[in-house]
């Protein structure tokens, strides 16, 4: 089974990843077996790793606010073990 993520952001530095966006749709996903078999193959392969991953649902809003809140959580978790500068976290999303 082939699996892809949607977006991947990574340290522009080190190119190491950072975290995926996972849009879901909601139709799509929650009444596809298939596809829930392959979102739970992106997260056990993405826990594996120490990726974070966050899943943004079509039919939720906020998803600007969430986006940086998560990012902002793993700057500040990373901050501590990593010698880089703070990213800029200022973006426009068109959805």
């Amino acid at each position: 089974m082939l699996t892809h993520t949607d977006f991947l952001m990574f340290n522009n530095k080190d190119k190491k990843p950072i975290m995926v966006v996972e849009a879901d749709g909601y139709a799509f996903h929650t009444s596809n077996p298939r596809q829930l078999e392959r979102d739970r193959m992106k997260d056990a392969i993405l826990a594996k790793y120490n990726i974070p991953i966050l899943r943004l649902a079509t039919s939720e809003s906020g998803e600007e606010a969430r986006l940086l809140k998560r990012l902002a959580d793993i700057y500040r978790s990373h901050s501590a073990r990593c010698d880089f500068t703070q990213p800029r976290l200022s973006f426009t999303m068109k959805i």
